[in-house]
């Protein structure tokens, strides 16, 4: 990412003039929020599936819950591969795939065996989708206003991981354990559905031109400035 002036920097504006300027990054940080809630509904929730199942051991659960960091470094490593080859979009739809087969396999498994496969595919598809979406985030939004636009992601990923036991809590505690992991899997798929008919990807040719735009304009302003001096 280019290295701005400080002038630049400095006249980016708020929240919402960035959101107004660029409203691409909504669908962004809703899947931010939709990739954090996932993630701490298995970490959260998963530890318990194996209770069910027998497996009480602490060591045994936090090596398996580990294991979704450890897959998620594993795909990301071929992330940039992958990501020449397919695209954001086609690497973000693979990762609800993965995810909502992780929870069908959470939600169904008889076996603790089963359950370490879930935590696996969760974070393979982890390791491709944090890359895509941070890398989008930032190729999206205006250059000057670019570290705002990845502060905001950041508050999406807290706001996915806050939501996550206070939605899925009661109905686990309302219901089961399966049917939380049931819903995580059927919110995979409804996000998957919409994105086969929207579309991701860097900055339109209207935001490059209002970006060149801007970068005339403070040029323009710098060499005023200048000769004024």
């Amino acid at each position: 990412m280019p290295n701005l002036p400080a002038a630049g920097r400095v006249k980016g504006g708020g929240i919402l003039t960035l959101l107004r300027s660029t409203p691409q990054l909504l669908g962004l940080y809703a899947l931010s929020v939709v990739a954090s809630f996932l993630l701490y509904v298995l970490i959260v929730f998963l530890p318990q599936r194996f209770d069910q199942l027998g497996v009480a051991a602490p060591f045994t659960i936090a090596a398996i819950i580990a294991s979704i960091s450890l897959a998620g470094s594993f795909s990301g490593f071929f992330y940039g591969k992958m990501r020449a080859h397919l695209g954001y979009l086609p690497l973000i739809r693979a990762a609800l795939v993965l995810w909502g087969v992780a929870f069908l396999v959470g939600a169904l498994a008889d076996q603790p065996a089963l359950l370490a496969v879930a935590a696996v595919l969760f974070g393979a598809g982890s390791g491709v989708s944090v890359p895509a979406l941070a890398i989008l985030t930032g190729e999206t939004s205006p250059a000057e206003m670019r570290g705002q636009a990845l502060a905001l992601s950041g508050t999406a990923n807290f706001g996915g991981q806050f939501a996550a036991p206070l939605v899925i809590g009661p109905l686990v505690g309302a219901t089961s354990l399966t049917a939380g992991f049931l819903a995580a899997a059927a919110l995979s798929g409804l996000v998957l559905l919409v994105l086969l008919f929207v579309k991701l990807g860097p900055p339109t040719p209207e935001l490059e031109a209002r970006e060149q735009e801007q970068e005339r304009e403070r040029e323009e302003q710098e060499r005023s400035q200048g000769s004024a001096t």
